[in-house]
C-alpha cells in the first residue's frame, strides 16, 4: 500500500509539472458528507473545511449555487473564471453546527442533499453499510489488502487496506449515532445561502430496487421537501453514488431538473445533467495541498490516466478469461 500511495504522489507531482494548478474552464463541483473529527473517509474536520474555504476566498473563487450552474454554466466553458460549487450529502446536524456558520462568514452558498425519513432522526442507512464491510472483513482477514471489484457495494472502503477498514468501521459507528439536520435548522439554513434538494426518502441503493420503489423513493422525499420548505426539489442526488440509465430516466420522468453523482471527475464541458460528476472532499493526510491539487488542471489530467489504466486493465482481465476458457 505504501508502494502504491508515493506512485500515486509521483504521479501527481508530475502532472502538476506538466500542467501546473491552473484553473480548468470547467467548474468543480465539491462534495462533502459530515463535518467531523472521527477521522472517517466520508469526514472532513472542521478547521480543514475553514482552511479551504478561506483558499477558496483569498484565490478568488465565485462559489455558485447548483440552481446558478445548471441555469447558466453547465455544458459551457467558464471562460477564466474561478469557478466552484459546494454540496452536502445526507445532512448532518453538522453541517449545521460546523459548516453553515463559516459558509456565511464567507458568503458562500451551497445546496444540501438531505434523506427525508431520516431528518431530526439518525443516519439509519449506515448500520447496513456497517454490517456489510464488517462481513467483508470477516471473508477477508487473512489477506493483507481487501480486493473487490469496482461494482460491489461500498467498493471504495472495501478497497482499504484491512487495518485502515477496521478503523473506518469504528468511525462510521460514530457517525451512525450522529444527529441529522431537523426542520427547524433547515428551515433557518434554507432562508440565505442553502437550499434543499432530495437525497431520496431512505437512502437504498436504486439501482436494486423496481421501477415502482424507487418512483415511491423520488416521490416520498419531493412531497415532504415541498410540504416543509414550500417548493418542490429541483434536483436530486443518487444515495451512494449509484445510478444507471434506468434511475437516470426514472428521476428525469419523477420532474427533477437533474441529479448528481459521486463520480470522481469534472467534466462540466460535456455533461449529461443527470449524471453530474462530483469532487468528494474527504480527510486528507496532505492537508490544503491536495484541495488544490483538485481544483487543479492536473487533477483532470492524472482522472484522465486513471480512466485509461483502468480501461488498460479491463482488457487484460477479459484476454486472461478467454484465455483460461480455451
Amino acid at each position: 500500500m505504501k508502494v502504491k500511495k508515493l506512485l500515486k504522489i509521483g504521479v501527481g507531482a508530475l502532472l502538476y509539472l506538466a500542467g501546473g494548478f491552473r484553473v480548468p474552464q470547467r467548474v468543480p463541483i465539491l462534495t462533502y458528507h459530515s463535518i467531523d473529527t472521527t477521522g472517517s473517509e466520508m469526514s472532513v474536520f472542521p478547521g480543514d473545511f475553514e482552511q479551504q474555504m478561506a483558499y477558496l476566498k483569498r484565490k478568488g473563487y465565485k462559489v455558485i449555487s447548483l440552481q446558478d450552474f445548471y441555469g447558466r454554466y453547465l455544458g459551457l466553458k467558464t471562460g477564466g473564471q474561478r469557478l466552484v460549487v459546494i454540496t452536502f450529502d445526507d445532512g448532518y446536524k453538522n453541517n449545521f453546527e460546523h459548516a453553515f456558520p463559516i459558509l456565511r462568514k464567507f458568503d458562500f452558498p451551497a445546496s444540501v442533499f438531505v434523506v427525508t425519513s431520516c431528518v431530526g432522526g439518525k443516519p439509519k442507512w449506515l448500520n447496513e453499510v456497517i454490517a456489510d464491510l464488517e462481513d467483508f472483513c470477516r471473508h477477508n482477514q487473512a489477506k493483507k489488502e481487501s480486493v473487490c471489484s469496482s461494482k460491489e457495494r461500498h467498493s471504495f472502503l472495501k478497497s482499504l487496506p484491512q487495518l485502515k477498514l477496521k478503523l473506518e468501521i469504528e468511525a462510521l459507528k460514530k457517525i451512525a449515532d450522529f444527529p441529522m439536520l431537523d426542520w427547524v435548522e433547515i428551515g433557518e439554513m434554507s432562508k440565505g445561502l442553502i437550499s434543499f434538494y432530495s437525497h431520496s426518502s431512505t437512502h437504498p441503493h436504486l439501482i436494486e430496487l423496481t421501477d415502482s420503489q424507487v418512483d415511491q423513493e423520488l416521490r416520498v422525499s419531493n412531497e415532504i421537501l415541498e410540504e416543509k420548505l414550500g417548493k418542490r426539489a429541483e434536483f436530486f442526488c443518487y444515495p451512494y453514488g449509484s445510478h444507471s440509465p434506468r434511475t437516470e430516466s426514472l428521476v428525469r420522468a419523477a420532474g427533477f431538473a437533474g441529479a448528481c453523482a459521486l463520480d470522481e471527475d469534472w467534466d462540466s464541458a460535456c455533461e449529461d445533467p443527470f449524471s453530474l460528476k462530483r469532487i468528494p472532499i474527504r480527510k486528507s493526510s496532505f492537508g490544503l495541498l491536495e484541495f488544490k491539487f483538485k481544483l487543479s488542471r492536473a487533477y483532470l489530467r492524472y482522472q484522465e490516466l486513471r480512466r485509461t489504466l483502468r480501461f488498460v486493465q479491463a482488457r487484460f482481465i477479459s484476454v486472461d478469461v478467454v484465455a483460461g476458457q480455451r
